[in-house]
């Protein structure tokens, strides 16, 4: 990793694109996730993001789902949810006041697969992007003014701190003989108690970053130079317009989307 952040330089596919096109190409994989109403086809895409990730970025398999662990948790919640809360005609299980049924089940499936398939899209972003090269590129090719583009910079690089930090509070918690339970609600209610520590602690990294801008006149002046110069090699927006070319073909011969809400 890279001043704090997931980027692990390989020499990798994904590693010699430049970062807006990773970005647009990231960009366009969401929506094709969004517009994909059929679970099935959202498993075969996530598999693809695998396999993208292990030969596109050389990324390992376990790596990446390491990475997406706890969004996995998070999926699974709300398949159930979806599945227990979703009107549906098809009923496949009742207990009590309790119905679940298929189309719930499919609403949820398409839910929970779908954040799980952006995060690990997302992953594959950032552990192949150097922020300082995103954001050079944000300033000179796509005339981002260099104040927002120092805002997605810190967001990418707080992000991996703040699951530093709460790795480091768990770690001190299982010190002191305190043990992350097998059952996923209790699970869910200790990791409830890192909220607090969490945010205290980025309240704190915020304020210090702020006077370290203050210090020095950040933001004084209109424009701003950059001693880091990023090209964009031409096979990146070929790889963009492939995908997307192959997104277009999706919408036009595919499965047509059923966004709908089943309530």
């Amino acid at each position: 990793m890279d001043n704090g952040t997931m980027y692990i330089k390989a020499n990798s596919l994904f590693d010699r694109i430049d970062p807006l096109s990773k970005l647009a190409w990231g960009t366009v994989m969401m929506l094709w996730t969004f517009y994909v109403a059929v679970p099935e086809i959202q498993v075969v895409i996530f598999f693809c993001m695998l396999v993208i990730g292990r030969f596109g970025a050389k990324v390992g398999v376990f790596k990446l789902i390491k990475s997406v662990r706890t969004f996995l948790v998070l999926g699974v919640f709300m398949i159930i949810f979806q599945t227990l809360v979703a009107k549906g005609n098809t009923v496949i299980w009742t207990a009590g006041s309790l119905t679940a049924t298929a189309e719930g089940l499919s609403a949820g499936l398409n839910v929970g697969l779908r954040l799980i398939v952006i995060v690990t899209i997302s992953s594959i972003l950032a552990f192949t992007t150097d922020p300082r090269r995103l954001v050079v590129t944000l300033i000179d090719h796509a005339h981002v003014p260099y104040k927002l583009a120092y805002a997605v910079y810190s967001t990418l690089r707080y992000i991996p701190l703040m699951r530093h930090d709460a790795n480091i509070i768990l770690e001190a918690q299982t010190i002191r003989g305190a043990r992350l339970s097998k059952s996923l609600l209790a699970r869910m209610k200790q990791y409830l108690f890192l909220l607090i520590p969490l945010i205290s602690d980025g309240i704190r990294q915020a304020t210090t970053s702020a006077i370290a801008l203050d210090s020095r006149a950040f933001g004084f002046r209109e424009t701003r130079t950059n001693l880091l110069k990023v090209d964009i090699p031409v096979i990146g927006p070929a790889i963009v317009l492939i995908t997307l070319a192959l997104f277009i073909l999706y919408i036009v011969f595919g499965p047509r989307a059923q966004i709908s809400l089943l309530y």
